[in-house]
């Protein structure tokens, strides 16, 4: 079969000049739409946009294949994704929807510390669904894709209270997370096409998978895995000598846990409060802990080591994690410190982002070449909002 990417049709290039060719192609070019780019990745090598350029690398052609092998073996290991299928098999199995794409997204993994791509781990593809509004739609493939998301004063609070209380820190990632969760009911059986590089043939038909869990891209992807992780989490740890209290009223991420010395249901009503089960006035509470679960990454803080590891290990059995630096968590430093009078301190900063979202204002022809880009910004530069001056000290306004 023979085609033409060119804008003009290949037969009206027959007797058309040049100038008449460039001014129907200047006229007929659609802008493309700018990527955003991350800040952090500024001024860097910038991850591939296609599988064609990921596998044609100068450097990483094999870094970025083995790293693509990884994320598609690996769905179908999970039981995500099932292989070979032709339409006339999914037609005799009911399955009459029409086929969906799967994208691959490739991205550079950058330490917080450094700036620079990790040694490990720093190539990432992640092959997804393409589930925008023109393949996939709500109440067909569908319905609710609301998920919540950490509050953003929730992680500062925790820091607050590590260094008062002198807690313990374990931070980890779940392994392909939304790949664990099972999609919702009655929405649970999808047609996908082959991913750029995998394509399969039964001679000249092509072959599509089934898909047959939660994937990424999904719209309701987020939200299936919520659900999954919550249900088993209030389960698991609400049962023995675990209790744990779902904190739905003021964070919907945060897990508030609680380890005791005999399994519930033997404890008396509390002298205090009243209660028939374990409360904060319990003498046999051993050790207690918060998990802050920002979609599969676990930041968590507790009284003990013992508690936070025996969480950690109960999530790997479930579903497998990977262990990452507690002192970097979602872009933000996090350096914890002592006094000179034995204190606890923490630092939180976040200076690759900073230092990139400042490179990338740099580069802005419209950003005024005068500004000061140095930081921390003049404490006197800053305007006066103190509403009541008097009452108000310099110090306690900065």
């Amino acid at each position: 079969e023979w085609r033409c990417e060119a804008d003009v049709p290949f037969y009206l290039t027959a007797h058309i000049t040049d100038a008449a060719l460039q001014a129907h192609q200047a006229k007929t070019k659609v802008a493309r739409k700018k990527v955003r780019k991350k800040a952090v990745s500024k001024g860097g090598e910038q991850p591939p946009s296609t599988t064609r350029q990921a596998l044609t690398h100068p450097t990483r052609a094999v870094q970025w294949m083995r790293s693509m092998d990884k994320e598609f073996y690996g769905l179908v290991k999970l039981g995500v994704l099932k292989l070979g299928y032709t339409l006339a098999e999914l037609k005799a199995m009911g399955i009459t929807s029409k086929p969906v794409p799967i994208g691959t997204v490739f991205d550079h993994k950058y330490d917080t510390l450094t700036g620079l791509i990790r040694d490990e781990g720093g190539l990432k593809s992640r092959m997804a669904l393409k589930g925008h509004p023109g393949n996939m739609f709500k109440d067909v493939h569908y319905t609710d894709t609301y998920a919540a998301t950490p509050v953003g004063e929730t992680e500062r609070v925790l820091q607050a209270e590590m260094v008062k209380r002198r807690l313990k820190r374990l931070a980890f990632d779940i392994a392909q997370a939304y790949c664990h969760a099972n999609m919702e009911e009655g929405y649970d059986k999808i047609i996908l096409t082959y991913p750029d590089g995998y394509q399969e043939w039964d001679g000249d038909e092509p072959l599509y998978i089934l898909m047959d869990k939660n994937l990424y891209g999904h719209p309701a992807g987020a939200r299936n895995w919520t659900v999954c992780r919550d249900e088993f989490i209030n389960e698991e740890f609400n049962s023995g000598v675990w209790s744990c209290h779902h904190c739905v009223d003021t964070d919907p991420c945060l897990f508030h846990l609680k380890r005791y010395t005999k399994p519930r249901g033997e404890s008396k009503k509390c002298d205090t409060c009243g209660e028939s089960r374990q409360c904060e006035h319990d003498e046999s509470v051993l050790d207690e802990m918060w998990a802050l679960i920002h979609t599969d990454d676990c930041d968590c803080y507790g009284t003990t080591d013992s508690i936070l590891q025996e969480f950690r290990d109960t999530i790997h059995a479930k579903w497998g994690v990977k262990d990452v630096n507690p002192t970097e968590q979602l872009g933000v430093k996090r350096t914890v410190t002592e006094t000179e009078d034995g204190e606890m301190e923490v630092r939180i900063t976040m200076p690759v982002f900073v230092e990139g979202m400042a490179a990338c204002f740099a580069d802005d022809p419209y950003y005024p070449s005068n500004k000061d880009m140095t930081t921390p910004y003049p404490v006197d530069a800053l305007p006066d909002v103190r509403v009541n001056k008097e009452e108000v000290s310099d110090d306690e306004a900065r």
